[in-house]
């Protein structure tokens, strides 16, 4: 849990470095919302409008801040280092899943 909760918060610096405030809008911005968004991002996509259209849920209501908090640009060297980042955390939350279905069965 310490794993996936510094790698949700390294994610956050490297996207607020880029001047992109999704955590700002998002209740969650690595729920589902924010991950499609995340890997939109992290794939070059740089429109707003695109973007803030993957919005789920109360998330979808919030289409105005989500254009002005999704309109940074991240670097090319920023967008792998993001990849790489959203691989690992899957991984590790895949892990969480995993030992928690373990857990339930016992």
């Amino acid at each position: 849990m310490r794993e996936q909760m510094s790698l949700a918060n390294r994610i956050q610096k490297l996207v607020e470095s880029g001047n992109v405030k999704l955590g700002q809008v998002a209740t969650d911005a690595l729920g589902v919302s924010g991950l499609q968004m995340l890997r939109a991002l992290a794939a070059g996509e740089t429109n707003p409008d695109k973007m803030s259209s993957m919005a789920r849920g109360r998330l979808k209501r919030k289409q105005k801040e989500l254009k002005r908090a999704l309109s940074g640009q991240l670097t090319e060297a920023q967008r792998w280092v993001l990849s790489q980042l959203l691989d690992q955390y899957d991984r590790v939350k895949e892990a969480i899943a995993k030992v928690e279905q373990k857990s339930e069965r016992r």
